[in-house]
């Protein structure tokens, strides 16, 4: 067998589709990263066919990457070939470190643990099926470039505390000019509630996903997440999405309250990482 791999193109595009990704989540998530970066994937071509796709997420410090083999050509090398062949132009390009996940599987955590892969944590996809109670609440509203101190501590320290929770290493995050326009440029996806002149959560969505909910830490425990968690869904529901998703990393004490709330647990992955450069 004959294995060639190339620059992917958009060309590629049909015969990627044949690759007969029957997840739906694994084949929603790869079209939305070739699309989004098709100038970072790399296709394993085995005769005519198709046999494996792989494409990371941009050049930075640390970036992401998922790649996908057909279940007719794995155990076969192909897999281990791509992988090494992404991870070369990811360490030539300067990216630092590699962050990929997968639904919890023993077979393939042996395939990344072999390759030096670390488990970093679990995080479990959860989609809203519940009705909604919209209990009446304190203001709650679009976010303004004035709210950037309040919502970047905010997240930084609910996060913070989060993550040391759950036993991850964790440092409060810096705030900065580029975060402070990014978060101008998606303010019609930043929802604040407030209560006179003070800010007592956020939450960020991007699509039909609830990307970050976090509430000012001495303020947790007394309904202000509810408030707004409940808010933002009737929110996406509103914009026309037939399910609103979160994620929810492994320990975290919020997964009851998403569940009392209407979240069912979907599907639960495993997040692991590699340096490329030591």
């Amino acid at each position: 067998m004959t294995v060639k791999l190339e620059k992917y193109h958009q060309n590629h595009g049909s015969a990627i589709k044949k690759l007969m990704i029957k997840d739906d989540f694994v084949r929603r998530d790869m079209e939305e990263c070739l699309s989004a970066f098709p100038e970072c994937a790399i296709v394993a071509r085995s005769d005519e066919s198709i046999a494996a796709v792989g494409v990371y997420t941009g050049v930075s410090e640390k970036t992401s990457f998922t790649f996908y083999v057909h279940p007719a050509y794995r155990r076969q090398g192909i897999g281990s070939l791509l992988l090494r062949t992404l991870e070369k132009e990811m360490a030539e390009k300067g990216i630092q470190e590699v962050v990929c996940d997968y639904m919890v599987d023993d077979s393939i955590s042996a395939f990344l643990g072999r390759r030096g892969y670390e488990t970093w944590f679990r995080s479990t996809h959860m989609i809203f099926s519940g009705t909604l109670e919209m209990p009446s609440s304190p203001s709650i509203s679009a976010y303004v470039d004035s709210d950037y101190p309040y919502v970047q501590k905010i997240l930084s320290e609910s996060f913070h505390r989060m993550r040391l929770h759950v036993g991850l290493r964790s440092s409060l995050s810096a705030p900065s000019e580029e975060e402070r326009l990014s978060f101008l440029k998606k303010a019609e996806d930043i929802f604040v509630l407030r209560s006179e002149d003070e800010i007592l959560a956020v939450a960020m969505v991007e699509g039909s996903e609830i990307d970050k909910i976090a509430v000012t830490v001495d303020k947790q425990g007394k309904g202000y997440g509810k408030l707004l968690l409940s808010h933002t869904v009737k929110a996406l529901l509103d914009r026309g999405f037939d399910e609103v998703t979160l994620w929810v990393v492994k320990g975290n004490p919020a997964q009851v309250l998403y569940e009392h709330l209407g979240f069912k647990v979907h599907r639960l992955h495993e997040f692991v990482h590699k340096r490329l450069q030591k």
